[in-house]
């Protein structure tokens, strides 16, 4: 096989002939398909409930089109998006709320937004002051705010375009 042009495929790291199948592709439907990795997702609240109806609602919707990542804190969507990117992959869709301790939502678009423009954000909440909503359509380029609670249909449309724009 020495001198093939050969391929990396994302969904599993390694590298295969250019012309030839990813063998595992079937046994990881759940990460990739036809080869390329799934569009990803992450959501962000500190209240379990509303990650649990989050996902919950993506998953009626999406189905397994998409991957999801869900997360309490900030800081912790912040170590798992520096480690996909380390990867080699991309985060599509942020989802994240607004009201929560340490780092408030639209202080971590910010952040997110500074190092990686091309992902979607979308902030939630039922106590944003307009001063954080501001702040976050103008430094996060947020693409849009929803208030809690929110309507799901609305809130996954957003969601599909945003996917669709990236």
């Amino acid at each position: 096989m020495g001198g093939e042009n050969f391929r990396r495929w994302p969904c599993i790291r390694g590298l295969w002939p250019a012309d030839t199948a990813c063998p595992l592709m079937g046994l990881f439907s759940d990460i990739c398909v036809s080869g390329m990795p799934k569009k990803l997702i992450l959501c962000v609240d500190d209240e379990k409930v509303v990650l649990n109806t989050l996902m919950a609602q993506l998953t009626q919707t999406f189905g397994n089109r998409y991957s999801y990542e869900s997360f309490t804190s900030a800081e912790e969507a912040e170590e798992f998006i520096d480690e996909v990117y380390a990867e080699g992959s991309d985060v599509n869709v942020i989802v994240c709320d607004w009201l929560m301790p340490r780092i408030k939502g639209d202080e971590f678009l910010v952040r997110v937004h500074k190092r990686f423009p091309k992902v979607a954000l979308i902030m939630l909440s039922g106590q944003a002051s307009p001063e954080a909503i501001e702040r976050a359509q103008k430094e996060a380029n947020i693409l849009a705010f929803v208030q809690k609670p929110w309507d799901k249909d609305y809130l996954m449309g957003l969601i599909q375009k945003a996917l669709e724009g990236t």
